[in-house]
């Protein structure tokens, strides 16, 4: 049976291709800057400040919002297929249940710093976004959650100090309507800002039903998302943070691909022997089977004939389930942060947060058949009671400070955790379940297996971390270290009871007026703790401005769990532990050698080598329980292995208006003596385990490809609008999705390509603010999706859920900006207008609005003439110096001085200038062009300062 997962998904797929994405720039009112030449920077928080992502020791992706539009990534599902390494199971819906990493399980997710559940839709985070980030490997201090495999930021908008918002709509192919809107007021200036908006989406489901006459895979839901920033004095900052996503869908059916003529591990003879068995003449079916008996009379139980069937109807079309599958879910996700500026080199921030998940309904037929060979519906018209959320709440406290004339920037912090997704057992260990705790039931093989239980479960995870950056310039010039340690602690609990639910002839019935809902047969309760140190090293160093060399090494941890006291082999499992060694490259270059100085590049590539020590596998089979073998799907600790490959991100702008992305990715896993489940094993006198050759590494493609293009088209007259064609192309290996030897043609996942296109107008008809798009994805048609129900071996039967077919459409979106300049005060002393002075050789003036750091079209021209002028001069080294008028406090004209300095800065990064050449100076209300008074509002001094230091030209 394929590892790692649950007998209701049994396996999970292989994704692929990087899609190398247009990032943007994470938590900053500035718009994207440029780097070498015009390709766009990005500003991420992936060591938990913010930094450019080139400067950053670690292989990482990011995505803007406008490229998941573009390729209408709205699902973690579809998500799969943009990221290299980034592998998920869907249980029959567009979520994740399973997810991995470079080959290790359980990616951490984060909305807004705060680990979030995965495991239900997360498509309420794809919305009004700042951007997405992947960041590889095991993140062994600074995140929330230890783990091996690595984490995916969800970074959501912040309210903004301007009066903005926008209001979209998209429709497309299978009844498609999505609307969305979203309006940022700044309440009190800088003060209290409020950022509110929500989104709406229906489309219907592309996988048919014919005896029940409906469509899976649809998609209805809405979302609610509101933010609030409130300063009350200058160094401290509130910002809460609230999302609210509730959906009502059809879930998919893995649609039946084929069975097995031969034993299946789960039952030790072949699946059709049990239907056939359990369909067969009154007189010769044993009591234990009546109730499927019941229910098999009438259906075709013929696997071979149902087979042809389905490959007559096709992988879009069923000819039958046992019931109408539903999910009804609601999700709350509430953040609290607070920041206190303690002095000018020390932060103390408070991050807290909430989480209440509601399965109000939540039943599904992934078997695909019209007899419930995989849930079926319950007895007797019983139907899962009402159970209370999933909650989780989050407390961290960090200490973030700068020192030795900021050589040495640290990280101190607290992590407490209770309930929620946790990193263990591939990210699927309990979360906290408040009650009531109703019977939930499971009804399998049309009726072979039916039971009723109850489950109570409670997780806790605390952890102190401290993480230090040293700058080792005065030893060598752009070298640092980075050095952190983390230690957590956690502790699982579960109680649950067993319900037996059928009456079987001849025995003490089930189900009585005392018992309606069922009688109680077991009850038990288990709990566990672990404990573990995990630790980062990084060395970084900064050859050129353009250019850097890293080296890190990870020690990554994953909390173990318990599989229940019925089994006894394997109660418990152990945590796992990756040492994970990195090295790359990030640099930007162009090819001025050999002639082609226009031609910018940028290439980030990585090599990784992971130690994979106490691998835990989810398989399911025949185990031994209390009452004697019986269908289980434990995870087992299955020995020690190796992870290694490596990474490429390519991008070229040949030209200003066109931009290629070229990625790949290899990647590699093998076990060091792979410890199966013994089938042999019956009782305490033979092993437990024994040593199999020949198992290897399951749903990881070795190899994986990207490419894409943006291009502009420059020549059409900027009055009719501003066009750009994008296209991304993504394939992905054929993968192994079984830990047995031996592998045949059921074992693999098929490896499969696709395309997305889009074509957006910006500034239609010289309307500003109005765009229009068309797109669509899947140009291919491809039908293969990441996942399978891999259950070939361990109970007879494989089956695949479609990908979603192509699908195109149209969105429409109005932003707008703007609003009344804060009503201030007007000082006795105002100054006639000046003009900027003529720049000199060296140095130039760029001039604002009041309260504004957007760059005029004027400003836009002398930023332009500077960089020109820098450029002819070869000049190595601009300063960016930014002022502001004496409107205000100190603290907020300190903030909106480097805001103006960094759109001036973002804009000589456009014009070509590298990043690496600027440096940025905020001084406020300091140094003022114009003497005034506190409280005047003077033209000159709202400024930006540009001085050329170095090159011929100085």
């Amino acid at each position: 049976m394929s590892a790692r997962f649950s007998l209701t998904l049994c396996a999970t797929a292989a994704a692929c291709a990087l899609m190398a994405p247009q990032p943007a720039m994470a938590q900053s009112d500035q718009p994207a800057a440029s780097s070498g030449g015009g390709i766009e920077e990005v500003i991420v928080t992936a060591r938990r400040r913010e930094e450019k992502a080139q400067a950053v020791p670690i292989t990482l992706l990011t995505f803007s919002q406008e490229q998941l539009q573009k390729q209408d990534i709205r699902d973690p599902l579809k998500l799969t297929d943009s990221i290299p390494g980034f592998n998920g199971a869907t249980g029959g819906s567009l979520g994740l249940t399973y997810t991995f990493l470079r080959g290790a399980p359980g990616v951490i997710f984060y909305w807004n710093d705060v680990p979030v559940d995965p495991h239900n839709q997360t498509a309420g985070f794809y919305f009004d976004m700042e951007n997405l980030q992947v960041l590889y490997g095991p993140q062994g201090t600074l995140f929330g959650l230890s783990n091996d495999a690595g984490a995916i930021l969800f970074q959501p908008q912040k309210p903004k100090n301007d009066y903005e918002g926008y209001g979209q709509v998209t429709f497309g192919d299978y009844g498609r309507q999505t609307i969305e809107g979203v309006v940022n007021v700044p309440i009190i200036d800088d003060k209290l800002l409020i950022r509110v908006g929500g989104q709406y989406q229906k489309q219907d489901g592309y996988q048919h039903v014919l005896k029940q006459n409906i469509d899976l895979l649809n998609q209805n839901y809405w979302n609610f998302r509101g933010g609030m920033t409130f300063r009350p004095t200058d160094d401290i900052s509130n910002e809460l943070m609230v999302n609210y996503f509730q959906t009502q869908y059809l879930p998919g059916a893995y649609t039946y691909a084929g069975y097995n003529p031969d034993a299946a591990d789960a039952f030790g003879f072949p699946l059709q022997t049990l239907l056939n068995l359990a369909q067969g003449p009154a007189g010769a079916v044993i009591p234990a089977l009546e109730y499927a008996h019941q229910q098999l009379q009438g259906k075709n139980v013929d696997l071979a004939a149902l087979q042809r069937q389905q490959e007559a109807l096709g992988k879009y079309t069923l000819a039958g389930l046992a019931w109408v599958p539903t999910a009804v879910l609601r999700q709350l996700n509430i953040v609290n942060t607070t920041t206190w500026d303690v002095t000018d080199n020390i932060s103390i921030k408070n991050i807290a947060g909430y989480q209440e998940i509601y399965n109000y309904t939540n039943r599904s037929d992934i078997g695909g058949l019209e007899f419930g060979l995989l849930q079926g519906p319950a007895p007797y018209g019983l139907h899962d009671q009402p159970r209370g959320p999933n909650v989780q709440y989050n407390e961290e406290l960090q200490m973030i400070g700068n020192f030795f004339d900021n050589r040495l920037n640290l990280q101190v912090g607290t992590f407490n955790q209770w309930g929620g997704a946790s990193s263990g057992a591939g990210g699927s260990v309990p979360s906290n379940s408040r009650a009531p705790y109703g019977i939930e039931y499971t009804n399998d093989f049309g009726g072979v297996s039916v039971h009723g239980a109850t489950l109570n479960q409670q997780s806790r995870t605390n952890a102190v971390y401290a993480q230090g950056t040293y700058k080792l310039d005065d030893y060598v010039e752009g070298l640092s270290f980075t050095g952190g340690f983390r230690y957590t602690w956690d502790k699982f609990y579960s109680t649950g009871g067993n319900y037996c639910v059928v009456n079987v002839p001849g025995e003490r019935p089930c189900t009585t007026p005392a018992h309606p809902y069922g009688t109680l047969t077991a009850f038990s309760s288990q709990s566990a703790r672990f404990r573990s140190p995990s630790y980062t090293l990084q060395l970084n160093y900064q050859w050129r401005p353009s250019t850097m060399f890293y080296i890190n090494n990870s020690l990554g941890y994953k909390t173990g769990g318990f599989n229940g006291q019925n089994f006894l082999d394997f109660p418990l499992f152990k945590p796992e532990h990756l040492n994970n060694y990195e090295a790359g490259i990030k640099t930007d270059f162009d090819l001025a050698a050999i002639g082609m100085e226009g031609v910018k590049n940028r290439i980030n590539a990585s090599y990784f080598y992971g130690v994979y020590r106490g691998i835990e596998i989810q398989t399911t089979g025949a185990y031994r329980t209390p009452a004697g073998p019986a269908l289980g799907t434990p995870y087992i600790d299955v020995g020690d292995g190796n992870i290694w490959g490596w990474d490429l991100q390519w991008i070229i702008k040949p030209f200003a208006d066109l931009t290629i992305n070229l990625n790949a990715e290899y990647n590699k896993g093998s076990y060091k003596g792979f410890m199966a489940p013994n089938p042999a094993h019956v009782d305490n006198t033979t092993p437990a385990q024994i040593l199999t050759e020949g198992v290897g590494f399951e749903i990881l493609p070795q190899y994986k490809f990207n490419g894409g293009f943006s291009y502009h088209f420059g020549f059409i007259d900027p009055a009719i609008g501003d066009f750009t064609l994008s296209g991304d192309y993504s394939w992905v290996q054929t993968s192994l999705n079984t830990d047995r030897a031996g592998a045949i043609w059921a074992d693999y996942i098929p490896g499969h390509h696709n395309i997305d296109m889009s074509l957006q107008w910006d500034n239609v008809l010289g309307h500003d603010g109005v765009m229009a798009r068309a797109w669509v994805t899947n140009l291919t048609n491809n039908s293969v999706v990441n996942g399978c129900l891999c259950a070939y071996h361990a109970i007879g039967e494989i089956g695949f859920q479609p990908a979603q077919p192509r699908m195109g459409g149209i969105t429409l979106r109005y932003s707008f900006s703007g609003g009344g300049e804060p009503v201030t005060p007007q000082a006795a002393y105002v100054p006639p207008p000046v003009a900027a002075p003529a720049p000199a050789p060296k140095s130039y003036l760029v001039f604002f609005d009041f309260n504004k750091s957007d760059l005029t079209p004027q400003a836009v021209d002398i930023v332009n003439t500077a960089a020109k002028n820098a450029s002819a001069g070869k000049v190595t080294q601009l300063t960016v110096t930014g002022h502001t008028d004496t409107v205000g406090s100190d603290a907020y004209n300190m903030r909106l001085s480097r805001r103006r300095a960094e759109s001036v800065a973002a804009q000589l990064e456009k014009d070509g200038i590298a990043s690496s050449e600027i440096s940025i100076v905020a001084k406020g209300k300091r140094d003022l062009l114009v003497p005034t008074a506190d409280g005047v509002r003077e033209p000159q001094n709202r400024r930006v300062q540009i001085v050329f230091d170095g090159g011929p030209t100085s």
